[in-house]
């Protein structure tokens, strides 16, 4: 049985795929289906990414991620964009950002600083 605690918002959860790919779940949204509401919670992302940088630059590695926050959760690509600027480029960690198929056009562009690792 699992600890509720381990899905509050702000908790992440890794799981070694092999060798060198891992993946990372972040717990930053509340709830899930329509709402009126955005379901994000940027300070839980926030907290997420910090704790996603620690990993990266432990294992040395870059990290590869859709527009988080930004589909069903309802977030603003560009307040999103930030935090991982902030976060995770800032840090020296280079980021890819993909478009996933099917994906919503409703987010507006923007283009982020990346970093060379």
């Amino acid at each position: 049985m699992h600890d509720r605690g381990e899905f509050s918002l702000g908790s992440i959860h890794k799981s070694e795929i092999e060798g060198d790919l891992s993946i990372v779940e972040m717990i930053s949204q509340h709830g899930y289906g329509e709402s009126a509401t955005p379901r994000i919670r940027y300070g839980a992302l926030e907290v997420c990414l910090q704790k996603l940088a620690g990993e990266a630059l432990r294992k040395k590695a870059s990290v590869h991620i859709p527009r988080i926050g930004c589909g069903q959760a309802g977030g603003s690509w560009w307040i999103v964009s930030e935090l991982i600027e902030e976060f995770l480029l800032k840090a020296g960690i280079k980021v890819t950002v993909y478009d996933l198929p099917n994906a919503s056009d409703r987010q507006p562009e923007r283009q982020l600083s990346f970093m060379e690792g």
